[in-house]
């Protein structure tokens, strides 16, 4: 199994993405508790 750089450049990516979204929804997640308290 080979991965051209490009394939592994645009997974990276993608990961970094997921996880900012990710980060996003915990970080909007965490303003809506403190804001129903």
């Amino acid at each position: 199994m080979s991965f051209k750089t490009g394939n592994y450049r645009q997974l990276l990516s993608a990961v970094v993405i997921s996880d900012g979204f990710i980060g996003l929804c915990i970080g909007v997640g965490h303003v809506d508790v403190l804001t129903s308290v």
